[in-house]
């Protein structure tokens, strides 16, 4: 069985006809009660701190204060400085198909881009510079009140507006949502009005401009290429008239035909040289000089042949004719033209043919002598007849020569004049290209300048869809929410200047306090008094109602048997002890028991000043060997209450014999004479007497005094007690708030009545 906490004891207490309380062999599982007021009482237990939600409120000045000075400082702020704001907004419709006035419709390339492209274009300087512009908008308060960045610089006009202003596409339509965000409504109606109207004025006038300046270049670029086509046609022309004529093909073929008779007439020559050749080898060298007077005779006759008369000869006449007409076309031909005309090169080609021809007649004239030749073939020769001469022979030979040289420059210069006109060919092709594609980018022009004409004329694709309404109501009021926000904060700081005071506060000032601090149990707590003499005269029955849930519980802790001597003290002077040793001997006796009150606080004797018997012997005197057990007794001090005093003398002289064994002796003798022995003590932490009393007595009792005591001084005061030998069975709140009464009749409540139900439950 633990000496510290004996089995517990029935006892009555006037009111409880048994004590219910029952105590274990240990008092670390004992549960005395329970209550949320009073804290857990336990047995002993690890000190701990707990900050329950009537510690806070304890402090509901801290509280209040902070959360006045906070709230009373920013509320004002929020009115002051947060403005309710309107919003104003318009609609603009941006139509994807382009309707002209006439033709079909056209839809506009790359919409989305485009329509991205007109919010950027209403929300750029170029707009909004002309808003800022307006008269109108000049003069709104908007405009008027001038804002300061952080540096302190003014703010420019331009970017708060592009901040207020909010222009944003609507998804999957054909509308941009232009919005104002002011604190006059009139203003933002004002503003968003304006942005419409100058975009729209701005849409106008790009779209005027840029059609005008590119009809102009249009025109420019139609004026270039028909002055280039006349270019090319001039070009064209001159060529023609070089070619003499207007139909390449006819002079193709004309050049072709005339090349095919010089290759033929080359053709006859080259037989005539061939058989001129095979004349010369086939006579023999006998005949030729037979034939000497044959040749006589033949240079005679040549001599007689340049007196021929060519005109007889109707093919020299022909001949004739056609030279003399072409020399009369040159000379026309002259006159107009210039020496690299075709038509010049063509007569000239003419004339040198008919010379050519004219020659090649007279020549044949000559070999012939006016008449047809008749070959002269050498006697001997047979058949063959009269044969040429040799110089006939090779006459002809040499003739058929120079016809088929003069033939092969005509042919080569048949051939030039050919590849010259399949290069003007190929020129008056190329001016035939280049003439019609140019026509074609004529014509590309000419459609471009009239969509371009009609797109000045045909509707606008940007229209108003909604016009701007003034609100009525802000948009966004948030000083209602921050007001919210403010108290609410403002009640947060509250509490947690309450709970920090709460946290920091070293003192204890509640049951839980003592439930959460100390080791040892609660047996329970006295209420606050107005005076002190409330504490003699049992005049508060809430304070007698205390003493006897004290009292209950502290006969459930002490041993049992025999006289009982129990120690009162506290940690630190003014905590109650001295009252608490008066009220707990006087409740005592009102049970019956014999009641011995002995005043061992040498030092300051306050027990014995309070009661009056100052001057009476007592422990002192005991303890000094002056005087007896007998004498020094003050009976029916305090009822059915005996005292024995401090004691007269000097309190160094008996200091150090407390512990010398003559006190020990005293207090059996006392123990046989009384049921309980209920000593004062001075404190334990000041000075070593309680140590040195409490290691003598069967239990010591620590009584606390609300809102004075420490908890660590509390809790080592306990462990000093304990570690000198003695035997602490529970603590005593002085001075609680939150206590209850019992009167009769009924409960009287001054908190939550669980609190005493959970202390009737501890006590029995």
């Amino acid at each position: 069985m633990n000496p510290q906490f004996p089995p517990p004891v029935s006892a009555d207490d006037g009111n409880n006809s048994a004590l219910m309380a029952s105590h274990p062999g240990y008092p670390s599982t004992v549960v005395y009660g329970e209550d949320p007021g009073l804290g857990d009482v336990r047995g002993p237990q690890s000190p701990s701190m707990q900050i329950s939600l009537r510690a806070i409120l304890r402090r509901k000045w801290t509280f209040l204060i902070v959360t006045v000075l906070i709230a009373g400082g920013t509320v004002p702020l929020v009115w002051m400085f947060s403005v309710p704001e309107f919003k104003a907004a318009a609609t603009v419709r941006v139509a994807p198909v382009y309707t002209p006035l006439i033709g079909r419709d056209e839809t506009i390339p790359f919409y989305k881009a485009y329509l991205n492209t007109q919010v950027t274009i209403i929300k750029s300087p170029r707009i909004l510079d002309r808003v800022l512009d307006n008269k109108g908008v000049q003069e709104t308060a908007w405009y008027m009140t001038k804002e300061s960045g952080f540096s302190g610089r003014p703010v420019p006009n331009l970017q708060r507006l592009r901040k207020r202003l909010s222009v944003s596409p609507g998804r999957g339509t054909e509308l941009i949502t232009i919005a104002m965000y002011t604190s006059n409504p009139k203003d933002a109606k004002t503003i968003v009005d304006a942005v419409v109207q100058e975009y729209l004025k701005n849409n106008e006038s790009v779209t005027k401009e840029g059609n005008t300046d590119a009809i102009r270049r249009l025109n420019t670029e139609i004026t270039v290429l028909v002055r280039e086509i006349d270019g090319l046609m001039t070009t064209k022309e001159i060529i023609s008239k070089q070619l003499g004529t207007e139909s390449l093909e006819d002079l193709r073929s004309s050049l072709a035909t005339n090349l095919s008779d010089l290759e033929e007439q080359r053709r006859e020559a080259k037989r005539e040289l061939s058989m001129g050749l095979w004349r010369m080898g086939t006579i023999a060298p006998e005949n030729l000089e037979q034939s000497d007077d044959d040749a006589s005779a033949s240079e005679n006759e040549q001599d007689q042949e340049d007196e021929i008369r060519y005109v007889e000869d109707p093919e020299w006449r022909h001949h004739n004719d056609r030279l003399e007409e072409a020399s009369h076309d040159l000379k026309l031909a002259l006159a107009s033209y210039g020496d690299s005309h075709p038509t010049i090169v063509k007569l000239r080609s003419t004339i040198e043919f008919v010379l050519s021809k004219m020659k090649r007649r007279e020549q044949e004239l000559i070999d012939a002598g006016g008449l047809a030749i008749e070959p002269i073939v050498p006697a001997g020769a047979g058949e063959l007849g009269n044969y040429l001469t040799e110089r006939s022979m090779e006459f002809a030979i040499a003739e058929a020569k120079q016809r088929i040289a003069l033939l092969e420059e005509d042919i080569e210069d048949q051939r030039r004049k050919m590849n010259r006109v399949s290069d003007d060919a190929q020129e008056l092709a190329r001016l035939d290209r280049d003439i019609a594609g140019k026509r074609d980018t004529i014509t590309q022009f000419r459609d471009e300048h009239h969509r371009r004409s009609i797109e000045l004329k045909a509707p606008a694709r940007i229209s108003i869809a909604a016009d701007a309404i003034m609100p009525h109501e802000p948009h966004s009021d948030r000083r209602i929410m921050m007001t919210v926000m403010a108290i609410g904060a403002a009640l947060m700081a509250g509490v947690g200047a309450a709970f920090l005071r709460a946290f920091m506060d070293p003192s204890i000032r509640q049951a839980s306090d003592v439930a959460g601090a100390m080791p040892i149990p609660l047996l329970g707590y006295l209420p606050r008094v107005r005076f002190e003499s409330e504490l003699l005269d049992d005049s508060s029955p809430q304070l007698a109602e205390s003493m006897r849930m004290i009292r209950t519980a502290l006969l459930d802790r002490v041993p049992s048997g025999g006289g009982a001597s129990v120690l009162v003290t506290s940690s630190g002077a003014k905590a109650g002890k001295t009252s608490v040793s008066i009220l707990l001997a006087k409740s005592l006796a009102g049970l019956g028991k014999n009641v011995l009150l002995v005043d061992a606080d040498l030092r300051r004797a306050s027990l014995s000043e309070r009661i009056g018997v100052m001057d009476h012997p007592g422990l002192k005197n005991i303890l000094a060997g002056d005087g007896t057990v007998e004498n020094t007794i003050a009976r029916d001090q305090l009822g059915r209450v005996d005292v024995v005093p401090a004691g007269v003398g000097e309190e160094e002289r008996v200091r150090d014999t407390l512990a010398n064994g003559v006190f020990s002796k005293t207090l059996r003798q006392w123990k046989r004479d009384y049921d309980f022995v209920i000593l004062d003590s001075p404190p334990v932490l000041p000075v070593a007497d309680a140590r040195i009393l409490a290691g003598q007595v069967d239990s010591t009792i620590l009584t606390v005094r609300a809102a004075h005591c420490r908890r660590a001084d509390a809790v080592e005061a306990v462990e000093l007690l304990t570690a000198s030998g003695g035997r602490p069975i529970g603590t005593i709140l002085v001075g609680a708030d939150n206590h209850r009464g019992y009167i009769y009749g009924g409960y009287a409540e001054y908190g939550d009545p669980n609190a005493v139900r959970a202390i009737v439950r501890s006590v029995g």
